[in-house]
């Protein structure tokens, strides 16, 4: 999200669905992360047409009163979802508010976002997630981030409870014997972040 998305100027959030149920679970997560929701959403039924979501999309994204937009969409039984994707794709190129994507059981980059952008996340791409609740605690986290650059000083923090003596003397002892570069693995990756206070969930 950082890297592809704009940041965001406020914490109202947009919601943009052919779910009701999405809906209604987005509205319930931003509130209860402490963030706005922009009443009332855009919702479509489930006949609705890529054209159409594309149109309130590129309205929402243009709208002074949004701070972020919440892309929701459940494909239909024959639907792949390229066209909705690709409508948001192209609105997303060009936007200034921010744009995260909810796609049922898709996490990552969505393969359709994937092939239109090379394989790559890059400004523009959006950041789909598997669950409303997942774009929300993204989007939350985000937007406490940009609260603190308002208000950051020139005197850096000094957080604390850092080991980087541990974090040295453990890449040291991984790669002692590689004669290259080299991945680190989910758990040394883990376990090194936790050295700087990092835990990932």
């Amino acid at each position: 999200l950082l890297c592809s998305q704009p940041l965001p100027q406020g914490n109202r959030v947009l919601g943009i669905s052919n779910s009701d149920a999405m809906t209604l679970m987005a509205a319930d997560a931003v509130s209860a992360a402490g963030m706005t929701w922009v009443d009332p959403p855009l919702t479509f039924g489930p006949d609705s047409t890529a054209e159409e979501f594309e149109q309130a999309l590129a309205a929402a994204s243009d709208d002074p009163a949004v701070d972020a937009i919440l892309a929701m969409f459940v494909p239909g039984l024959h639907d792949t979802g390229v066209d909705v994707v690709g409508a948001v794709q192209r609105v997303a190129a060009r936007a200034t508010t921010p744009i995260l994507g909810v796609i049922f059981a898709v996490e990552g980059i969505h393969p359709l976002l994937k092939d239109l952008t090379r394989g790559l996340p890059q400004v523009g791409s959006v950041p789909t997630y598997p669950a409303v609740e997942d774009a929300v605690r993204a989007l939350a986290a985000v937007q406490r981030h940009v609260v603190w650059r308002q208000h950051a000083t020139d005197t850096p923090d000094d957080p604390g409870g850092l080991d980087v003596e541990r974090a040295r003397t453990l890449v040291t002892d991984w790669l002692r014997h590689e004669t290259g570069d080299r991945t680190l693995t989910d758990v040394e990756a883990t376990e090194l972040l936790r050295c700087y206070g990092i835990e990932l969930w």
